[in-house]
């Protein structure tokens, strides 16, 4: 059975992994909503079709926004780790070392 710090390395595996896709999320989220503006100011006001397309708009702006939060977490969490580490470390090298108890 593997210890929490034997973990350590699928817990980065997927923080970078879920950086990477909230990244992809973002920049898809922008460019919906960049062109969603610009289809919007050509389309005639009070239109089912503008308020849809503003519709759209405000949820790619919330999407990207909240993916940059997320990133944003992810990033203190990745600093929290660096600044942690000096101090997990040792204590990871005596827990690699200590005899198993056999359970």
């Amino acid at each position: 059975m593997k210890c929490a710090f034997e973990y350590a390395e699928d817990v980065d595996m997927v923080i970078e992994t879920a950086e990477e896709i909230i990244d992809v999320v973002e920049v898809v989220a922008e460019a919906v909503d960049m062109v969603a503006e610009k289809i919007a100011d050509d389309l005639a006001d009070g239109s089912k079709l503008k308020t849809t397309v503003e519709a759209i708009e405000q949820v790619a702006e919330n999407v990207a926004g909240k993916a940059q939060k997320a990133v944003d977490f992810i990033d203190e969490v990745q600093e929290a780790e660096k600044k942690l580490s000096p101090i997990i470390e040792p204590v990871k090298q005596l827990t690699q070392g200590a005899p198993s108890d056999g359970s």
